[in-house]
């Protein structure tokens, strides 16, 4: 019996895996292309995968409501394990399993959001909320973080920024950027 509830359990955190940790980590990690920058001596050079921040409060949103869901009626995303235990465990070994479940949930929840505050409290956007002061550059990021195909060099301001500020790390060069 124990070797069917460990089964089951595994089953669960499987399941789990697949639809919920699998996602973030290939947002997080995965990229079709990776962007690169073009110097002044002609050499590129290659950028972190992917251009994804803009999606970022977002998607943490996305994360956090489907683990409420799954907090709320587990009994819709584990169906399948439910339904194998409560046919083979009795009542209080069926409610340890779900409120496993659930205390897994919990934890993963509780994770998501001390990193989301991590994360926000460590937040350094190297100058970019004082560059989208301008009406210009805002329209420049703005299209550049909804077009699909076109190159950061396509985008003069967001691209001298870029190379400034983020890959140079040299944020104290926001003045030498016209703006």
């Amino acid at each position: 019996m124990e070797d069917l509830i460990l089964k089951l359990q595994i089953e669960s955190l499987v399941e789990f895996g697949k639809k919920i940790y699998e996602p973030i980590i290939d947002f997080l990690v995965k990229s079709k292309k990776q962007p690169q920058i073009l110097h002044n001596n002609g050499n590129i050079s290659r950028l972190l995968p992917e251009r994804k921040a803009h999606k970022m409060p977002d998607t943490v949103l996305h994360w956090s409501q489907s683990l409420k869901a799954i907090k709320s009626d587990p009994y819709d995303f584990f169906s399948t394990q439910i339904w194998e235990t409560i046919t083979i465990l009795q009542d209080d070994d069926f409610e340890n399993f779900v409120n496993g479940l659930v205390s897994g949930i919990d934890n993963a929840l509780n994770l998501l959001e001390i990193w989301e505050c991590k994360n926000q409290k460590e937040l350094n956007d190297f100058g970019l909320h004082m560059a989208l002061d301008n009406p210009l550059f805002k329209e420049e990021f703005i299209n550049f973080a909804y077009s699909l195909n076109l190159p950061i060099y396509k985008f003069p301001l967001l691209y001298e920024f870029v190379k400034f500020h983020i890959y140079y790390g040299a944020g104290t060069l926001y003045s030498k950027i016209k703006l």
